[in-house]
């Protein structure tokens, strides 16, 4: 038996001398630590066989025959050192533990991890990959580019890459956008029924290392059956008012963004700058403005409004599926003639859990809109009544909003359908209580970008009115 054992060949070995009779299945097993096993045509190195089908795996490595063993004493322990643990597969095992760590939304552990693995191997592509897509979830659009270029020339042509890449440059692409959007108040402050027509052109060239150049026009034509103007009078009113912006932007390797704008309403200027500053938690967000033009609201609109402002914001991600927003910001209201009639703070938030029911593209959200007035001009009209010459309210809504988007199809190239509904309901704890609804949907392929929209909001909104809007806009990318 021994001498037929040792003629089979080594993957049937095991399942020989387990199925034998006689001294062979008398004997006293081996512990698996030092049943050593080598094949007849075995040169010596250490393999593996199957033990059964499913069984464990024993290590074969240099050592007596087996048939040797059977019916002997245990061997002595080895005195060779263990072998090295697979350097191959302690990387996988460990780039796959980075990339849960982002995936669960852990992003500096996960940038830590990848940092690691790119430190120990230099020439694999997959850690700068991790280290992409770190930053592009954080909004270094810069950082990501050079990073997945760099992973490009360790692996030439792979495709994910490439198309992530072509993502990231179309997003980031020169533009310019035609718009046109329909508004329409009822039983405001102020106003009976009045509705605008706003045509707008904006866009931006990309340059080079980060800097890009970027204008908007708007010219809205205003009808108003009833409004008040900056006199107190209370007239229909029908004409025409545009607003501009020009403004330039960097964008840092690590994120950092800074703009500086300069602003037309009417025949007023002004001038603003923004600075946002990434990491890997969320944004933070300063903005100053001066006779920024102000349309929140119709009357502003017709008033040529301006509006100042210093203001201080944060998002902030929790994990992977929810995100919060906060902004605390002082303002000061202007019309054509008068710089300062009305002041006051605002507070605006959002927190939104993703993911809702395990759907995609479910999500749920509370919302914060509250503006509280510290100080309003106040004058006398013709007829010796009190009048608010912007009729600025105190509100505070908190709503609650369920929101379903998704996409449709894969590549731009044969056509992309973004859609994107949200309904709620608020209560503003100075007026009344009412529905919001929101929708858009969007066509994007080759090098054009389709998008219609539309709002309606009841009661709950700046002027206490029910508002409504549908848009429309068509973008080319360059």
């Amino acid at each position: 038996m021994t001498r037929e054992a040792r003629a089979l060949p080594g993957c049937l070995l095991v399942t020989a001398l387990l199925s034998a009779g006689g001294a062979a299945a008398q004997a006293p097993p081996a512990a698996p630590e030092t049943l050593s096993l080598r094949p007849a045509d075995a040169s010596g190195s250490d393999q593996e066989l199957p033990f059964g089908p499913d069984g464990p795996r024993l290590p074969m490595r240099r050592g007596r025959d087996a048939a040797d063993s059977i019916g002997s004493p245990d061997p002595a322990p080895s005195e060779e050192p263990p072998a090295a643990p697979d350097a191959q597969g302690e990387f996988r095992l460990n780039l796959l533990a980075a990339q849960l760590r982002a995936q669960i939304g852990d992003l500096p552990e996960a940038r830590a991890r990848f940092e690691a693995l790119r430190a120990a191997r230099p020439e694999s592509a997959e850690p700068l990959n991790g280290l992409a897509g770190v930053a592009q979830q954080t909004g270094r659009w810069r950082q990501a580019l050079a990073l997945y270029q760099d992973s490009l020339r360790l692996e030439p042509g792979d495709p994910s890459v490439t198309d992530v890449i072509a993502v990231i440059e179309r997003a980031q692409a020169s533009r310019l956008r035609a718009d046109v959007e329909y508004r329409q108040l009822e039983g405001g402050t102020g106003a009976g029924r009045t509705s605008a027509v706003i045509a707008g052109l904006s866009g931006h060239q990309l340059l080079s290392n980060g800097w890009r150049l970027g204008l908007s026009l708007d010219l809205a034509h205003v009808d108003a059956d009833r409004i008040q103007r900056a006199n107190g009078a209370v007239e229909s009113f029908s004409g025409l008012r545009q607003r501009g912006e020009i403004y330039g932007q960097h964008t840092g390797l690590d994120g950092q963004v800074l703009t500086g704008s300069l602003f037309l309403s009417g025949d007023t200027p002004g001038v603003g700058i923004r600075w946002e500053r990434p990491d890997d938690r969320g944004t933070t967000f300063l903005r100053a403005e001066y006779r920024r033009p102000n349309w929140d609201f119709l009357q502003s609109i017709v008033e040529d409004g301006t509006r100042d402002r210093l203001a201080l914001a944060r998002s902030q991600r929790v994990g992977r599926d929810v995100s919060l927003r906060l902004e605390v910001a002082g303002n000061r209201y202007g019309i054509r003639g008068d710089g300062d009639v009305a002041r006051s703070i605002t507070v605006t938030g959002e927190a939104r859990l993703a993911g809702l029911g395990g759907l995609r593209g479910l999500s749920t959200a509370y919302v914060l809109d509250g503006e509280y007035v510290l100080d309003r001009s106040e004058r006398f009209n013709s007829g010796g009544a009190r009048y608010a010459p912007l009729p600025i309210l105190d509100r505070e809504v908190h709503a609650v909003v369920l929101t379903y988007s998704g996409v449709w199809g894969n590549r731009i190239a044969d056509g992309i359908l973004a859609y994107e509904a949200s309904g709620g309901y608020g209560i503003d704890r100075y007026g009344k209580a009412g529905p919001l609804v929101y929708a858009a949907v969007g066509y994007n392929r080759d090098n054009l970008e389709f998008r219609l929209r539309a709002n309606y909001v009841q009661d709950i909104g700046r002027t206490r009115g029910t508002s409504s809007g549908y848009g429309a806009s068509l973008t080319w990318v360059f």
